[in-house]
């Protein structure tokens, strides 16, 4: 549940109950990655950051990037609106984090002080509630925590406490402080690195500190993170989440660090991709090998249907053949499963077990997945599919999960054909490519775009 709006331009609106403003982008400027900003103690959910948020949307220079901003009544605001505690908070701003993970690709979190606990309670949250994805890599991508006290400010002592209700959090090594720095040391590998931790969720957090910063510390805000991912602004506490232009230090340095990590994803999964390749058995580009899944009521008619485009697919260079069939002993390099639309919209036990498997042989690699809802009502069936597989975002992989529909049974023909057909081309193109331009001891690699059905 969030407050969302499509915009041209970056435009502030009023809060509702949900505390989170997402600012969209329309039309063709439609961005695959969102900001989220969280203030800090006192601040409010546009007052701290300024113009930093319309900077970075209005930004005609590099790629669109969505922006939410999360408000949450603190210190003396909380005086006037009685809100939940900090912890509650934190996990307020996850349940909006896991509604928006459905939509992007990438999120990045830009925090300011006690915003980048709150920020850090709220990953602790994100991550033990989504362990199901498989992979170190998910779609809450990277943070950059802005003068956060990680070993608590010097301003937070006891006589503060009746005005102040997040004085436990911000007192110098409070325990909650401690909680969060064990948690990031033992469940997040921060560093800006294609190296993985092992068993370590990947996600690269960055310190901004200001240089005249006389309310939380150097050693506080930068305790923990690597010195290569520490960047200073010479300002105070206030005016660092407050750029004054698009072209200032914070709002540059900032823009630098997201891209810098949406690259460094792409090198993980494709070291990810190699590494398994390395070791996995490989179809042969002169050949296509399907595997063709069904529920056990399925319509009889369809496994024929399947079997007759199998047996007419091909190309003069690629051979069709069946799974099960083939004498072949390579693995699948196209997996497809057909399923009834209503069974899928009902969610139906048996049609969710096969989808589900599915998902599993996919996420095993080395092969193309293609489900088909066969009948009426096509955006429910999608649906569904969605949400079975749990499968959004593929924009880096290798291989793809895609969905399809078929109105009748002859509309499934075509779309099986098609589904064939594609990776034949593919296979086609690459050997016309590799005989035509490989050179004897220089093995030529071919990488192909790839097109949804």
């Amino acid at each position: 549940m969030v407050n969302a709006r499509n915009q041209w331009r970056f435009k502030k609106f009023r809060f509702d109950e949900a505390r989170l403003n997402l600012h969209c982008h329309r039309g063709d400027l439609r961005a695959k990655r969102l900001i989220v900003f969280v203030h800090g103690l006192n601040g409010g959910g546009y007052h701290t950051w300024g113009k930093f948020p319309q900077f970075v949307f209005d930004d005609p220079l590099r790629d669109p990037v969505d922006v939410a901003l999360f408000d949450y009544f603190s210190g003396l605001r909380r005086r006037i609106f009685e809100r939940p505690p900090v912890p509650v908070i934190a996990q307020i701003l996850t349940e909006r984090l896991q509604d928006l993970s459905k939509d992007y690709d990438e999120i990045f979190i830009i925090a300011h002080s006690l915003g980048g606990l709150i920020s850090t309670d709220t990953l602790r949250n994100y991550i033990a509630q989504r362990d199901e994805e498989p992979g170190l890599l998910r779609v809450l991508a990277g943070a950059i925590f802005i003068s956060t006290p990680w070993s608590g400010s010097k301003f937070a002592r006891a006589r503060i406490r009746l005005l102040v209700r997040e004085w436990e959090q911000l007192q110098l090594d409070s325990a909650y402080q401690q909680q969060l720095r064990h948690f990031i040391g033992t469940t997040i590998d921060t560093k800006n690195k294609v190296e993985i931790a092992a068993q370590r969720y990947k996600l690269p957090i960055w310190a901004f500190v200001g240089g005249r910063d006389r309310v939380v510390e150097r050693s506080s805000a930068t305790l923990g993170i690597d010195e290569d991912q520490i960047r200073t602004v010479d300002v105070g506490h206030r005016k660092i989440s407050k750029p004054r232009r698009l072209g200032s230090q914070v709002v540059t340095q900032a823009r630098d660090v997201i891209d810098g990590i949406s690259s460094l994803r792409a090198d993980i999964r494709d070291a990810e991709e190699n590494a398994r390749n390395a070791t996995r058995p490989r179809t042969p580009a002169e050949l296509v090998l399907v595997e063709f899944f069904l529920e056990p009521d399925a319509n009889d008619a369809w496994q024929p249907i399947y079997e007759s485009v199998v047996q007419s697919a091909g190309s003069p260079l690629v051979q069709v053949e069946d799974r099960y069939i083939s004498d072949s002993r390579h693995p699948p390099n196209l997996l497809i499963s057909a399923h009834r639309s209503n069974d899928l919209i009902a969610r139906r036990a048996m049609t969710r077990l096969k989808v589900e498997e599915l998902r599993r042989r996919y996420d095993a690699g080395g092969a193309h997945a293609r489900a088909i809802a066969v009948g009426p009502h096509r955006e429910p069936s999608m649906k569904a599919l969605t949400e079975m597989t749990g499968l959004v975002h593929q924009d880096n992989q290798r291989y793809r999960m895609t969905f399809g529909s078929a109105d009748d049974d002859e509309h499934l023909r075509i779309r099986l054909s098609e589904c064939v057909a594609e990776i034949v081309r593919r296979q086609h193109t690459t050997l016309s490519q590799r005989d035509a331009h490989q050179l004897p001891g220089e093995p030529l690699q071919i990488f192909i775009d790839r097109e949804e059905f």
